[in-house]
């Protein structure tokens, strides 16, 4: 018999995150006395606090979270100030006790289960729309596909670790229900992401309420993201081709999208509202940023900030500053500010890099990287030249990627990347790239669960 384990999270998890929506799921599925959540879904308005709730799960997970432990594992900072969650992770020995990776986790978790209770309920609401049905079911996809890339980017070796892909991946939640089987493999979980992608990106509309929901480019550039950290070049250069023709969306004139104006929203495809009220930005400042010259939280690696100030007259070089034991990162200095999820900087340098590994159009790929290097330059006179192979391309893809995308968690998951494409030396603070600490660690509860096999500890030293 194929094994089950309980879902642990399904009793509590919207307990704790639709108090702002009515409480509609403050009950205890295995209890015949209370309401059930079918019950709870009697009209469309209700489906839709439950996907709101979803988005404000996702504002939660990338109010930092996503980013600085991304970074903790990287080469772009040094070791914590102080807080002992973040020094396990940054010596990549995290272990099971974590609550920091343990609720980072959790709230993965949260976001697909709102997911997974749309999918699951949808159908016995009455008052839809054939189209607003439709726009639900694929945004609840999107979110899906999100949160389980999320975990398996975070909780997994990367895709092309093992030459099959069946190594150990994260729990695909596919349902609602009390159980769910145990870890799937990674080749397991990114088919179901792509195809619960490619559902979405069917039916999802092309805007939706400004971008901070999801659309249908959202979806394919999550998608084009998912490609890339497989390493598959072509539908790398597919789904950036669809989201840079449809004319939607263009470079900020700012290198730094960290901030509230309309001028960053413009490149913007997916990104988290923050306000005065609410700052969802609020993690990234209180880690990265100090008032005076002193060490915040999270400081800046020399290897770092010898890479940003390299050339002269790089606006980039403004995210950074001298400080008591060593640099800081000025880029999240303002009270509250947008945070973008997913960005056309993001998606130019994936393209550029696609094409120079597939040796396609060239002349594309260079416009991409030249059109960044010119915003953070003011002119032309450090772009690349108009005849480059395609190997100065993929040097030049990867040198900007890192300038332009510093302290958003991203330069951990490139390596871990190009070590498994098979490039040789990949090493992250002298570890190999494949060690077992650059993986975080489940949480206790996992732990507990009968045949669940939790991640090895150690072995980066």
């Amino acid at each position: 018999m194929k094994r089950i384990t309980i879902y642990i999270f399904s009793a509590f998890l919207l307990v704790a995150s639709l108090s702002a929506c009515k409480k509609m799921f403050d009950v205890n599925p295995n209890d015949p006395t209370q309401i059930r959540k079918a019950d709870a879904l009697t009209k469309p308005s209700d489906v839709q606090e439950v996907l709101n709730a979803g988005y404000d799960n996702i504002a939660n997970l990338y109010n930092g979270r996503v980013q600085y432990f991304g970074e903790l594992l990287s080469d772009n900072v040094i070791a914590p100030k102080s807080n002992n969650d973040f020094t396990e992770v940054y010596n990549r020995a995290t272990i099971f006790f974590n609550t920091s990776t343990g609720g980072f986790y959790g709230d993965m978790y949260k976001i697909i289960y709102k997911a997974n209770t749309v999918l699951d309920f949808i159908d016995g609401v009455p008052g839809f729309t054939d189209s607003e049905k439709q726009r639900m079911i694929a945004e609840a996809k999107f979110m899906r596909a999100l949160g389980h890339f999320t975990a398996v980017r975070f909780f997994a070796q990367p895709y092309g670790y093992t030459s099959d892909n069946s190594h150990l991946g994260v729990p695909l939640r596919k349902n609602s229900l009390p159980e769910v089987t145990l870890r799937s493999t990674v080749k397991e979980s990114y088919d179901f992401i792509i195809k619960d992608l490619t559902e979405a990106i069917a039916n999802l509309p092309e805007t939706n309420l400004n971008n901070t929901n999801a659309t249908k480019y959202a979806a394919k550039a999550l998608l084009a993201k998912v490609y890339f950290q497989m390493n598959d070049f072509g539908n790398v250069i597919t789904q950036v081709n669809d989201i840079v023709a449809s004319a939607k969306f263009s470079l900020s004139d700012s290198v730094n999208l960290y901030n509230k104006s309309a001028v960053a929203q413009k490149e913007m495809i997916f990104y988290i509202k923050s306000t005065s009220a609410d700052q969802r930005s609020g993690a990234m400042r209180g880690n990265y940023f100090e008032t005076g010259a002193n060490q915040p939280q999270i400081g800046v690696s020399a290897s770092l900030y010898a890479d940003a100030t390299a050339r002269g007259g790089d606006k980039r070089t403004a995210y950074y500053a001298p400080c008591t034991g060593g640099f800081r990162s000025l880029k999240f200095d303002s009270n509250f500010f947008n945070v973008p999820v997913l960005y056309l900087t993001d998606l130019l340098l994936m393209r550029a890099e696609a094409i120079a590994e597939t040796n396609g159009t060239l002349s594309v790929a260079i416009t991409d990287i030249n059109a960044i290097i010119t915003r953070a330059f003011g002119g032309i006179g450090q772009n690349i030249s108009t005849t480059s192979g395609a190997e100065t391309i993929k040097i030049a893809a990867r040198t900007e990627r890192r300038l332009e995308m510093p302290m958003e968690g991203d330069r951990v998951q490139q390596l871990k990347r190009l070590g498994a494409k098979g490039e040789p030396n990949i090493r992250i603070r002298n570890a190999p790239w494949n060690c077992n600490g650059l993986v975080l660690q489940f949480p206790a509860s996992e732990s507990t669960i009968k045949g669940f096999q939790m991640n090895p500890e150690g072995g980066c030293n």
